[in-house]
């Protein structure tokens, strides 16, 4: 069926075009190739293109492709692949909260649009998802009756979600003004998803990283200069003489001297001096100050720069390491539970009467008390949740915050 649909001499090649300005965008036209090949390689996008291409978008007479073939006399397949096919076409994207995870077993979902809660039979997500994530997918009938995942799942935030959401509600009422009799199903079936994946490619994908500055007001780099050491002695007397530097266990700090501000750090072994900033501005600053006070006990043999955005890629593509048995822990794992679970549970404590920036620097038990403030504040209180639930999944310390949400007497099920 692909290589029916992808045909370059296919009679509806222009009915594709179309859908590609539909599904990603009108913008998209004008991405070079690069660009391109950076949102096809990704597989929510590949994947979620021919799956609404095929079972979505009405380009063939009104109806979409798999709806067609199903009909063509000239297709051969099983009973079984007809009847997945027609699952398939009935299904739609929707974008839904995780309320439930049960491992190895399934989730349960709140459709955000539909406002109502489901049932999935879902076992691998179960290893990736927590309470709170949001995801767009697509649910159809499995073998059983029973609600399966099946296709491209795009991850959100809750913010993100709110926003998503807001977006594909005013395109309703819009479509409903100019055309009562539209249905709803439909909309949802073509333009929901393809409003779920411009979303996605254009404000999750594609949204640059905000500009990250060092507290000089530079721009945040990671920056390394390293020495080879030619006097260990006379370099370790010239750093413990100069206020500037305060040793530490792998090395020393590079400390600002009346602010105590930490500009940098030096590790020492082998034979080099390496030292590690968060800006060019920094580094620039630190070689020249150690030239000056250790004069020929080093010599500069590199400077490095990386941006923050090179790190993240390089490491995304590093593979995760094995974890051993112990995983280099000397700290009793019980006890650092419980020691950070007593810090969150205080500084939670406080966090309900202090002015946060993201509600407008209301405190949230202020926040709670306003109408106009409230969604705010749940998104952000499932967000907080999202993390811990993260935390708690990967074995890191986490607490409950229920108490929270009673405390400022709010409900998950609130309209955000």
């Amino acid at each position: 069926m692909a290589a029916m649909l992808f045909a370059k001499d296919a009679p509806w090649a222009r009915d594709l075009v179309a859908g590609e300005s539909v599904f990603f965008g009108k913008e998209f036209a004008s991405f070079n190739d690069i660009e391109r090949e950076r949102v096809l390689g990704v597989p929510e996008c590949s994947a979620g293109f021919a799956t609404w291409l095929c079972f979505d978008y009405p380009a063939f007479g009104g109806q979409p492709f798999c709806t067609v073939a199903l009909d063509a006399p000239q297709l051969d397949v099983s009973a079984d692949m007809r009847v997945y096919l027609e699952r398939m076409a009935r299904s739609r994207m929707g974008v839904y909260e995780v309320r439930a995870v049960r491992r190895d077993v399934g989730l349960t979902l709140y459709d955000l649009w539909a406002k109502r809660e489901l049932e999935v039979n879902e076992k691998l997500a179960t290893h990736s998802l927590v309470r709170f994530d949001v995801i767009a997918a697509r649910l159809i009938e499995g073998p059983l009756a029973e609600t399966e995942m099946d296709g491209a799942v795009y991850a959100f935030n809750q913010e993100d979600a709110r926003a998503l959401l807001g977006l594909m509600r005013r395109e309703w009422k819009r479509r409903v003004k100019h055309d009562a009799s539209a249905d709803e199903d439909a909309f949802l079936k073509c333009d929901g998803a393809a409003l779920i994946n411009r979303y996605w490619v254009h404000d999750v994908l594609l949204r640059p990283l905000p500009q990250m500055m060092t507290t000089d007001g530079d721009p945040l780099e990671l920056c390394k200069v390293v020495f080879d050491v030619r006097d260990e002695g006379k370099l370790r007397a010239a750093l413990e003489r100069d206020a500037a530097f305060e040793a530490e266990d792998r090395g020393y700090s590079w400390i600002e001297p009346h602010g105590r501000k930490v500009l940098g750090d030096l590790v020492l072994s082998s034979g080099r001096l390496v030292v590690e900033t968060m800006s060019r501005a920094r580094a620039a600053r630190a070689r020249e100050l150690l030239e000056s006070v250790a004069g020929t006990a080093l010599r500069c043999r590199l400077v490095e720069h990386e941006s923050v955005e090179r790190a993240l890629e390089r490491r995304d593509r590093r593979p995760a390491p094995a974890r051993s048995r112990e995983a280099g822990r000397s700290v009793d794992r019980e006890l650092e539970h419980e020691v950070v679970s007593k810090f969150l549970t205080e500084h939670y404590r406080k966090w309900v009467d202090a002015p946060i920036p993201a509600l407008g620097g209301r405190t949230p038990r202020h926040a709670a008390r306003l109408k106009s403030a409230r969604p705010a504040l749940v998104v952000l209180l499932k967000e907080l949740e999202r993390a811990m639930a993260r935390d708690k999944s990967e074995g890191r310390p986490s607490i409950d915050l229920g108490w929270v949400w009673a405390e400022l007497g709010l409900s998950e099920h609130e309209e955000t």
